[in-house]
């Protein structure tokens, strides 16, 4: 992995534009997982969760605490994504799994996605 400041370090643009094979990849895996018995029967709880969590982005941004210029489902997919890479993570032994280690993880998506999600950073290329 190649640390912040490293010269080699990739931008999230860069991230993304060479994400074809990474796309392709991924395809693959996910249609592998859902050829699965076990994901079927618990599509409707993912399907539920993402709607919950629009739901709450959805919510915010009628209130004015969520930006309103940001789509509300892509904000779900990226809520819950980073909750499932945690997630993974911790079950492949990647992370540290200590009760401090996990409050801290919390804290973290907390503080990354509200910060990202603030009215004060409207305007700021979505």
């Amino acid at each position: 992995m190649t640390r912040r400041g490293s010269s080699s370090a990739r931008s999230p643009r860069s991230c993304c534009a060479r994400g074809a094979g990474i796309r392709t990849s991924s395809a693959v895996l996910v249609l592998e997982v859902t050829r699965s018995g076990h994901l079927a029967g618990e599509m409707d709880e993912i399907v539920a969760s993402f709607a919950a969590i629009q739901e709450i982005v959805e919510r915010g941004q009628a209130d004015g605490s969520i930006r309103a210029d940001l789509d509300a489902r892509l904000a779900s997919y990226v809520f819950y994504g980073a909750i499932d890479e945690l997630l993974t993570g911790w079950v492949l032994g990647r992370l540290p799994d200590s009760d401090d280690d996990i409050a801290r993880a919390e804290r973290t998506v907390v503080e990354i996605v509200t910060s990202g999600l603030a009215p004060e950073h409207a305007g700021t290329p979505a």
